[in-house]
């Protein structure tokens, strides 16, 4: 049926070829499909049909793969592939996919006599096949464990940088971190179950441990009342009123009165509410960024019981003191004010504080003590003075310092008038 002129420009003739059975059975053996589709004459279009299908299949999965790759592969902030195994996966995931995209031009019976591949190159592929599933499985590792894993990360910045807590962080990444990076362990499901019940249970204790920070820092329903108690308490309303007196340390009522402004109030969280955020959903408590209480909430409101009792009795000892020195003693009878004279005299023989403390008991109180002068010894101060010169020093050094200190504090001031009030 050739025609003349066409077949004077023949240059080569032969046989059809037949099909290459043994690299497409192989082929089909590697993609999971049946051999004998292919070597059946009847199947083959079938096989064909397949055969493309599986192709186009697995070649979505290397893509993915590849993708999967490129985002990193991290556990914990760390990279779960050496820069070495990740490049060599990368190369056969890419050689893989220039394989199979190779294999999609052949969707007809009659493409498939001019099939090229043999079979040690169809073998050859195999581990990059099994690789594909292999990064498949390590991503759906790391994807079923990141949501604990990123509780975990926020949670390391919200628990104190001592608590020990975080040793139990540390223990756990030291242990599981090797192992994860370690292809031998990474896809043993032991290992992964192991794995997985270590970070509940880090999580879980994280939830003890952050409830038991909550309950100290905060107040509940019934110590919050009692806090409001101390706003309307005598005692506090006796030292605020005598905290303007020029004579009082009036520091140590500030101390105790920023503790009190200081507590704060939530009735409660539970460790369910802590299941999906690691912070109270009510306050958002982040113990890392404030104080960590030396005691719990209703420990720091006795505390503050004892220590409005003992502000109390240290001021009216105080003052009781300084009224009867006999460089101010003089000073009393010189009050004009007659009611306040009298309320003065009243507290020296009672030896208690007037309550309420009225405007005519304080004015003349600052009257009495006018003629003394207050000297403020400061801590930072008192320290830089000590150190002045460097240690380590003699006793006698020491002494002098101290003296040379005390002596610039009171230069200029008449001695039997000075008061030191440390703060």
């Amino acid at each position: 049926k050739v025609g003349g002129d066409d077949l004077i420009d023949v240059k080569h003739g032969e046989r059809p070829k037949g099909r290459p059975l043994a690299p497409l059975q192989e082929l089909f053996q590697l993609l999971g499909l049946a051999p004998g589709l292919v070597v059946n004459q009847n199947t083959r279009e079938k096989a064909v049909h397949e055969l493309g299908v599986n192709v186009a299949h697995h070649v979505e999965r290397a893509v993915v793969a590849q993708q999967q790759l490129q985002t990193g592969m991290s556990f914990w902030g760390k990279p779960v592939l050496s820069e070495k195994e990740r490049d060599d996966w990368a190369s056969k995931l890419g050689s893989l996919k220039t394989f199979l995209e190779s294999l999609q031009p052949f969707n007809t019976e009659g493409k498939l006599k001019n099939f090229p591949h043999d079979v040690s190159a169809i073998q050859g592929h195999k581990p990059a096949l099994e690789l594909v599933a292999t990064v498949s499985s390590l991503d759906d590792l790391l994807r079923r464990l990141e949501p604990v894993v990123s509780y975990l990360g926020t949670a390391e910045a919200v628990i104190p940088t001592e608590h020990p807590w975080l040793d139990q962080v540390r223990a756990a990444q030291a242990e599981f971190l090797p192992k994860l990076v370690n292809p031998k362990h990474r896809g043993d499901p032991a290992f992964q179950r192991a794995l997985a019940k270590s970070l509940a249970d880090l999580k879980s204790s994280y939830q003890d441990a952050y409830l038991a920070l909550h309950q100290k820092a905060r107040l509940g329903a019934a110590a919050d009342k009692k806090k409001g108690t101390f706003v309307k308490d005598a005692r506090l309303a006796q030292l605020q009123k005598l905290s303007g007196v020029d004579m009082m340390p009036a520091q140590q009522l500030t101390e105790v009165q920023n503790t009190l402004h200081g507590l704060k109030t939530c009735f409660g969280v539970s460790k369910h509410e802590l299941d999906g955020k690691p912070l109270c959903p009510e306050c958002g408590y982040r113990p890392a960024e404030e104080p960590l209480p030396s005691r719990d909430g209703a420990a720091t409101l006795e505390w503050l019981d004892e220590r409005l009792d003992e502000l109390v009795r240290q001021w009216t000892k105080t003052l009781i003191g300084n009224l009867e020195d006999p460089t101010v003693a003089g000073n009393l009878e010189l009050i004009a004010d007659r009611n306040g004279k009298k309320a003065l005299a009243e507290f020296l023989r009672k030896k208690t504080l007037p309550d309420p403390i009225d405007p005519t008991f304080l004015k003349a109180l600052q009257e009495g003590l006018s003629g003394l002068q207050k000297v403020t010894v400061r801590t930072a101060d008192l320290e830089q003075a000590l150190l002045k010169g460097g240690l380590p020093c003699t006793l006698d050094e020491l002494r002098q310092r101290f003296d040379t200190y005390v002596t610039d504090l009171s230069k200029g001031k008449d001695a039997t008038k000075i008061r030191i009030v440390v703060e």
